[in-house]
């Protein structure tokens, strides 16, 4: 119901009558308010309710808002993403003080408002190990994202990649106090699911910058988590989302210097720092399982008869037998010599 009387009210800032008042700053004040209020009351009930179903609604409530809104957002009046005093004086925004020009600029002032909240409740549902709805969370996110790549809103892709990139943050920090895979290894799938998006509409910048995140993110899971095998795999997720990716980037026959970036970033994904022998001995590891991915993006190379590619991994990969020797080498991939 909170969503319905919403959207029928952001539905009804088409039409003239609202134009026509949407510089009387009491009126666009009250519109605002009402609109960021209907997040605050979804926010407030899904605070304090404790079924599950209800969560996911309410959830799945917030991201369809954000996303019917930007479908509306071409028949508002310009005027309207000015950021009234009401915007301003909300308590999600109280940390936003000089913000508030590119919120306009960006017309992105309810989007904000929707991932602040979004953002407080990913928080909370991880702490408190319901890791199916802070999962869920994500997953309107990448869903939100398509919508705004569908629009050419590309403010709101940019917004929409930072989201994730906290995100990440936010389930690595996590992971590390509790040991729990989970929260990474979902986002690793919404984020992927985001950048296919990305690749569908040739946004090659955005890719090449999703790319570079992700290999940070295998890169910094490797390194914190090297004792942790459950954590740990998550890099192989990634790797293997990134492998999806250029897959399709083939197939859509982009710029071969392009691939070959991409290419290069896959193959670092499992790079951390400092390992020798005498780390492996200890027990920590290196993840053959990201080895065996690129194995696996190899050889749909050498189908596609891309030797250049191919080379490039089998090179990288041999450099692990020059490192390790080759004993250890064949260990870490679970072969024998």
């Amino acid at each position: 119901q909170i969503y319905g009387i919403n959207m029928d009210l952001i539905r009804s800032l088409v039409t003239p009558r609202s134009h026509a008042l949407v510089k009387n700053e009491t009126v666009l004040s009250s519109q605002q308010h009402t609109m960021f209020e209907s997040l605050n009351q979804l926010d407030d009930i899904l605070e304090y309710v404790s079924f599950k179903e209800l969560k996911g609604d309410i959830i799945y409530d917030m991201g369809r808002t954000i996303r019917n809104y930007m479908l509306i957002k071409p028949y508002l009046h310009p005027e309207f993403f000015r950021v009234s005093e009401k915007v301003r004086s909300d308590i999600s925004f109280k940390t936003l003080v000089g913000q508030y020009e590119e919120m306009e600029r960006t017309r992105s002032f309810y989007e904000q408002k929707c991932f602040r909240l979004m953002n407080n409740n990913y928080i909370k549902l991880m702490e408190q190990g319901e890791f199916d709805l802070s999962s869920m969370i994500a997953g309107e996110v990448a869903k939100i994202g398509q919508t705004a790549i569908e629009c050419e809103e590309e403010d709101i892709v940019e917004i929409v990649i930072i989201r994730f990139n906290t995100f990440f943050r936010m389930s690595i920090k996590h992971a590390l106090r509790n040991n729990e895979p989970r929260n990474i290894y979902n986002l690793s799938f919404f984020y992927g699911q985001f950048i296919f998006h990305l690749v569908e509409h040739k946004k090659i910048d955005q890719v090449k910058k999703c790319f570079m995140y992700l290999r940070m993110y295998g890169v910094e899971i490797a390194r914190l988590f090297a004792g942790v095998p459950s954590v740990y795999f998550n890099v192989a997720v990634i790797a293997c989302e990134m492998k999806k990716l250029l897959e399709q980037i083939y197939n859509d026959r982009w710029d071969m210097e392009i691939q070959t970036e991409l290419v290069n970033e896959i193959l670092q994904v499992d790079n951390p720092p400092d390992f020798n022998k005498e780390d492996l001995d200890q027990g920590i590891m290196i993840n053959n399982g990201v080895r065996w991915i690129q194995f696996g993006l190899a050889l749909f190379y050498h189908r596609e008869k891309e030797e250049e590619f191919v080379q490039r991994i089998a090179k990288d990969i041999l450099d692990d037998l020059d490192d390790l020797g080759e004993s250890t080498f064949y260990r870490i991939l679970g072969m024998t010599e």
